[in-house]
């Protein structure tokens, strides 16, 4: 085994275990990503760390591990990363050794097979055929794996895969190939596996979702705590070798949650806290939002008839149907000054955020406000809703705050939003509902309509969930007060 290390002025410990049939250069940006906050241990299993070794096992690959940190005087993890044959890693690491992990990410994890040995033994001798094909012909490599597909942005195609190639014929030896196959799918777990006190999430990309079903069910078997996460448009280890960037935010998010657990506020909280904090910073428009001035407060109950409870329903209903978790494209249309929805991208690192206004003056506000927040996953694009300058099924949710009761053309709004949603993508958001709440159907009517700050005409409750019903598989509206929440899938 070989053992590189990026980040070591820091004391946050992060271990990481490679795939199989990869060098280890096509691990070093997420590495080198991940040391800017933690001291990263990426651990390269013999076989593949060409020094002209053998890889043995998993079980040796964690026992080489684990007697490595301890000499490094390493007695405790903030967080352990393994993918695919690395992930068997992580799994056997978290059963066998003491070294106690706060957070552990098992992507795409290989788990033992639940066959008879001698049905095990022909699994791992085709496997050892068609990897040995694979990794000695170029073409055989190309068929399996397009290099347009599987190389990183910004490398030559033939480059990359050439000098893959030439670690594979070189230092990839038949017998690793088998070890490799046998060990991943076979290794030895304790019985019964004892329980452990670490954060585990298993990762998969969608379009292995069918391979990985069993080996998810054994995690969650040996380990009840875990949390499954799909990303969507992403294969095997893609998201590692091809996404450094994204993969950084994602395990952020993961030490983010650890702390939210240790200051026991949820995302809620940690959202109505900014919100208090902004409004009061910015313009006047974002404290009334907020309701954190006296204005604000004045205007919610005279005009709107809520009280603080009921205010903050409605923003939290709003946004509610976007997970926790979420790491897709967002498409936010209009983001006004961006004071409700900024916290919220900022517990979303893994997003790749679009946030569109027809106002240049508001979405400067946003921008800005972005900027200080230190948000750099979120693109600032001036444009009409009506005409969305986005391609079909662009966007996996598109959210849209107090916006609908004042665009000029509501069916063109409704059919754009709609267009650039993904099948199965989410639309959600709330906006002015008439007919549910008098005193401020007579506000809107004398006041902000003659002001230019509504444009009929406005949907009722019962109009608008008959109008989303048309455009999505999926529609449900409530209100509160006359704040019309609605949550769509398509």
């Amino acid at each position: 085994m070989k053992v590189y290390e990026f980040g070591a002025e820091h004391e946050k410990a992060f271990a990481m275990f490679q795939c199989a049939a990869e060098p280890w250069w096509v691990f070093e940006a997420s590495a080198k990503a991940m040391a800017r906050d933690y001291h990263v241990y990426l651990f390269i299993a013999d076989g593949h760390d060409e020094q002209g070794t053998t890889f043995v096992s998993i079980e040796k690959n964690v026992r080489d591990a684990a007697d490595y940190l301890r000499k490094a005087g390493v007695f405790h993890l903030d967080a352990m990363y393994g993918v695919s044959m690395g992930g068997a890693s992580v799994i056997r690491f978290l059963a066998t050794e003491d070294i106690p992990v706060d957070k552990a990410i098992i992507d795409a994890g290989i788990t033992p097979y639940p066959y008879p040995h001698f049905i095990c033994r022909l699994i791992s001798f085709k496997d050892w055929i068609t990897m040995m094909l694979g990794t000695k012909s170029m073409t055989c490599m190309k068929l399996a794996a397009p290099p347009e597909r599987w190389t990183p942005e910004g490398e030559d195609p033939e480059a990359h895969y050439r000098r893959i190639f030439e670690f594979e014929k070189h230092h990839f030896s038949p017998r690793t190939i088998y070890n490799v196959f046998w060990s991943t799918n076979n290794y030895a777990m304790p019985d019964p596996i004892p329980p452990v006190d670490t954060k585990i999430e298993y990762w998969y990309g969608e379009e292995e979702r069918k391979a990985r079903k069993n080996d998810l069910t054994y995690t969650r078997r040996a380990f009840p705590q875990t949390v499954s996460r799909e990303f969507r448009s992403l294969a095997h280890a893609d998201l590692v070798l091809m996404f450094p960037e994204r993969f950084y935010r994602e395990v952020t998010r993961l030490l983010k949650d650890r702390m939210r657990e240790e200051t026991g506020m949820s995302r809620h909280d940690e959202i109505r806290a900014s919100y208090r904090t902004l409004g009061k910073a910015g313009t006047m428009y974002d404290g009334i939002v907020t309701r954190s001035t006296l204005l604000g407060k004045l205007m919610d109950s005279l005009i709107w008839g809520l009280d603080a409870e009921m205010a903050a329903k409605w923003i939290n209903d709003a946004l509610a149907p976007i997970p926790e978790d979420f790491a897709g494209k967002l498409l936010e249309v209009p983001v006004g000054t961006g004071v409700l929805t900024m916290p919220l991208y900022k517990s979303l690192p893994g997003a790749a955020i679009t946030c569109l206004d027809y106002s240049a003056d508001m979405m400067k506000h946003a921008e800005n406000r972005a900027n200080a927040m230190g948000l750099n996953h979120i693109s600032f694009v001036r444009g009409d809703v009506g005409k969305l300058p986005f391609a079909d099924e662009s966007f996996d949710i598109v959210l849209s705050l107090n916006g609908f009761h004042a665009f000029p053309d509501k069916d063109a709004a409704f059919r754009e939003t709609c267009r650039v949603l993904k099948p199965g993508g989410i639309f959600c958001g709330c906006f002015y509902i008439a007919e549910e709440f008098k005193r401020t159907d007579f506000f809107v009517r004398n006041i902000y309509v003659p002001k230019g700050f509504f444009t009929p005409p406005f949907e009722t409750k019962e109009r608008l969930q008959k109008r989303l019903e048309v455009l999505y598989s999926r529609a449900e509206v409530h209100t509160v007060r006359a704040e019309g929440i609605f949550r769509c899938v398509k």
